[in-house]
């Protein structure tokens, strides 16, 4: 088995590879914040399977490598606590969400990105094996509780070794030595957010 896939964005300025040592998760998430950054970068039907999930490889930040195009990662956050998500201005392609801060060493890598056939990923990372806010799809979509509860220790080993190690220091998506973002992220108004969301304000 190969030690990396290519990451690559559609039109290819973005390029890289993700490590595939070590533990990672494989799933998709429903959730309506997701649903929201797909329509925003105008792709939904790029990004979002018939349910309305992404499906994204959880890893630890210093596995992700970008070997051309880093310049052209922009970002946005739809909400003061939520995650970055990251995006490939040049064409628009999403890329991963990850955590605003680099204590906190996790990504979920957006699988679109990786430019590998789905068996070289499953083989790498395993099959999709849970699934996030279910209740938010956009069509029934079968519960996997013991996926989720399976996906959890993995996430927080992953978090508490690069602690550990000392690797958290190592993270594409923030200048070295810094908790500063390669990017300074776009914070999308709540109005905004709702009507991508399709909730009411009250919601």
């Amino acid at each position: 088995m190969n030690s990396t896939l290519p990451l690559r964005c559609e039109c290819g300025t973005v390029t890289g590879f993700v490590e595939v040592k070590g533990l990672a998760v494989h799933g998709a998430c429903y959730c309506r914040d997701c649903q929201a950054f797909a329509r925003h970068l105008g792709r939904p039907e790029r990004m979002l399977d018939a349910q309305g999930g992404t499906e994204v490889i959880g890893t630890l930040p210093h596995r992700v490598h970008f070997t051309s195009g880093q310049q052209r990662l922009a970002c946005i956050t739809l909400t003061p606590r939520g995650p970055l998500r990251w995006y490939a201005e040049c064409c628009g392609m999403s890329v991963a969400n990850g955590s605003r801060a680099p204590k906190t060493p996790f990504v979920t890598l957006h699988c679109r990105a990786i430019a590998a056939p789905r068996a070289d990923v499953e083989r790498a990372f395993g099959p999709s094996s849970f699934r996030f806010a279910v209740d938010a799809a956009t069509a029934p979509v079968a519960k996997s509780r013991v996926g989720f509860l399976l996906a959890m220790p993995k996430i927080l080993w992953n978090i508490l070794q690069a602690r550990l190690s000392g690797s958290w220091r190592s993270n594409p998506f923030f200048k070295p030595g810094t908790d500063e973002p390669i990017r300074a992220p776009v914070a999308l108004p709540k109005e905004e957010r709702y009507r991508l969301r399709g909730d009411s304000p009250r919601n």
